[in-house]
């Protein structure tokens, strides 16, 4: 509805107005009576009326004046001044001051209703242009900032191309200072499994919003990203005020761990990047920053880490791993938990890792790449070797120490393990398997463990004992059990004598059969056909 305020200083006046408009039909509210100008002016400014009607002549201060003082409150109304002056001055000056109709007394109904809806018309129109306007600034705005977090994501993930102020400015930034940084601010908690990850993400985004409502002289106003329970800071800043900030550098740190304390157990780490003079390399600063902050592992949590204060020796551990890396293999490859998680921990712990603050990191990235190496030239069916090394990768950021790590890494690999044994036990299924069907086929034959071991393609002694492991009993029982399964079937259903049925499973000496029949069934085959005919 279209709200509306009668200002007139006769109260008949103002009755008289109110009976004249056509208010359900124009959908007009009225909010308001007022009989002076000050009283109009401030019931205005509470009330916010579209349509204001007034009389020229108001006490203290006329309608004109009432006009003119709501304008320059930047109060946008739209006003019909009433009067019984006939005078062109008038007129003119109520034109003169934006008003939209002027009319005389007596007031003519229709006179003023058609004016009241040349006014709801247009309102309408303001606002439906309005509207238009906010909602395309804010698609614009919207873009923008799609813009800048994708171009914040390519200087991260050092993407970006064409690293210049003028480029940065089609953004909205201006950055002319002469240093650049970046810095990393990374959460981490001992319980995170038992976080949702909504919360996570809800402590990192209130830290960012408190950390952009921060301000430094040094600094030009920063871009600022969250990303995987980070938040990437880029900024360029003054560097002829290096305590302003260091200041700036402890008053983020303490605006993050003010949030953080709200949870059990949480953990802020801050990684500076090595400053440049230089936009683009912008890239290798956030790379830095990255750096010290995984560099943590080792360093500890809870602190400023700074890149240039880091001395990698990443090429140590990688030869670390690489000479280590065959007897760990083995010990996946014969299924040995247990010595595999001694020499992990060996590593994990060994003098160049615990040296080099990114050593766990750039262990973890080594010993994943000799494991995707040597399970591509001996592949585990059914495993994807480069999904194993991704997830593990990802789960890594949520690292901060070493117990940590080899906990990780060791239940990862016990995963493994145990897919390798179920491969294994599978690859064997069929073989014995087959072995069975070659004993059931071949009854009338000896069907010695050589033989049927050369069948399904096993060694003797592999094939016997992983047979008995799997069927419970050994070989030869196995054998002998199937023989005379097959011969208690022919005593039952056929009429072949003892002789024949002897023969047909194997055996040609009738009285080893009959002695071993009545050894693993407890009667002569005689007695047992008569039983079962």
């Amino acid at each position: 509805m279209t709200r509306v305020l009668i200002c007139d200083d006769e109260v008949n006046v103002c009755r008289l107005l109110i009976s004249l408009i056509n208010w359900d039909a124009l959908d007009l509210e009225l909010v308001g009576l007022a009989h002076t100008g000050p009283e109009a002016l401030q019931k205005i400014q509470d009330l916010l009326p579209q349509i204001v009607i007034t009389d020229v002549r108001i006490p203290v201060f006329d309608g004109l004046e009432l006009v003119s003082r709501t304008q320059a409150l930047g109060i946008h109304a739209n006003f019909i001044v009433v009067s019984g002056y006939q005078h062109f001055e008038y007129v003119h000056n109520a034109l003169r001051h934006g008003i939209v109709d002027y009319l005389l007394k007596p007031i003519n109904r229709e006179e003023l209703n058609n004016a009241l809806e040349v006014i709801i018309s247009r309102h309408q129109k303001d606002l439906y242009e309005n509207n238009r306007t906010r909602n395309l600034e804010r698609s614009l705005q919207q873009a923008q900032k799609s813009l800048v977090t994708r171009y914040l994501n390519d200087i991260i993930g050092g993407r970006a191309q064409d690293l210049t102020t003028e480029n940065l400015e089609l953004y909205g930034l201006d950055w002319h200072r002469d240093r650049y940084g970046c810095f990393a601010l990374r959460v981490d908690t001992a319980h995170y499994e038992d976080f949702v990850s909504a919360t996570i993400e809800s402590v990192v985004s209130k830290m960012e919003s408190q950390i952009r409502q921060l301000s430094c002289d040094a600094i030009s106003p920063p871009l600022l990203q969250i990303r995987d329970s980070s938040i990437f800071c880029l900024y360029n800043y003054d560097s002829l005020h290096p305590d302003a900030m260091q200041k700036y550098y402890d008053t983020v740190l303490s605006t993050a761990n003010c949030v953080a304390a709200m949870f059990p157990e949480m953990h802020v780490t801050m990684g500076i990047g090595r400053s440049c003079a230089s936009l683009s390399d912008l890239p290798r600063a956030t790379e830095d920053a990255i750096q010290a902050v995984r560099s943590r592992i080792v360093l500890g949590v809870d602190r400023i880490i700074y890149a240039e204060t880091l001395n990698s020796s990443s090429s140590a551990v990688e030869a670390l791993v690489e000479g280590r890396w065959p007897e760990l293999w083995q010990t996946l490859q014969t299924c040995d938990q247990s010595s595999f998680s001694e020499l992990l921990s060996s590593l994990i712990f060994d003098e160049a890792v615990t040296t080099s603050p990114i050593g766990p990191h750039t262990l973890t990235i080594a010993l994943l790449r000799q494991f995707c190496l040597a399970n591509s030239e001996d592949p585990l069916n059914g495993f994807d070797a480069k999904q194993f090394a991704a997830e593990l990768t990802g789960q890594l950021s949520h690292i901060w120490n070493r117990r940590q790590l080899c906990r990780m890494l060791d239940d990862a690999f016990a995963d493994y393990i145990r897919c390798l044994k179920k491969c294994e036990s599978e690859a064997l299924d069929l073989p014995i398997l087959r072995a069975k069907e070659y004993i059931a086929a071949h009854c009338e034959s000896p069907c010695t463990l050589n033989e049927v071991a050369a069948y399904v393609h096993l060694s003797p002694a592999y094939f016997s004992s992983q047979f008995k492991k799997r069927v419970g009993i050994s070989f030869n029982r196995y054998v002998t059990a199937a023989k005379l399964d097959v011969a208690k079937q022919l005593l039952k259903q056929s009429d072949d004598t003892v002789e024949a049925i002897s023969l047909s499973v194997g055996y040609k000496d009738i009285k080893y059969f009959r002695k071993l029949f009545k050894q693993q069934v407890g009667i002569t085959p005689g007695r047992y056909r008569s039983i079962y005919r």
